[in-house]
């Protein structure tokens, strides 16, 4: 068997949230300052951040795209928020809408 050499463990468990199979995409988040350490503990310290405003910054991350990740997002209860790309923002809106009607009976 073949050693593949440009395989980089680390990266892809930093990117995977525990999905398998998905494409990675960069995706930009607004985070909130004082969630820096839990990006960095996900995505190392190499992630790419810009401050955003006075509270906020943004991270351009490489991510597994899936429900898992959205799940992740939402988790930080609106500190962590989707900048783009569209079709990502899109859909974590839709599987949240989806959630939310749940409730409404």
């Amino acid at each position: 068997m073949r050693k593949r050499t440009d395989f980089d463990f680390n990266q892809y468990l930093q990117t995977s949230f525990r999905m398998f199979g998905t494409d990675h995409t960069k995706v930009e988040l607004i985070c909130a300052n004082d969630v820096m350490d839990a990006i960095l503990d996900k995505f190392g310290k190499n992630v790419t951040t810009y401050a955003y405003d006075m509270e906020n910054f943004l991270a351009e991350v490489e991510v597994a795209v899936s429900n898992v990740f959205f799940s992740w997002v939402f988790g930080f209860g609106g500190k962590v928020r989707i900048k783009g790309p569209a079709d990502v923002k899109e859909k974590y809106k839709e599987m949240v809408l989806k959630a939310a009607e749940e409730f409404t009976d």
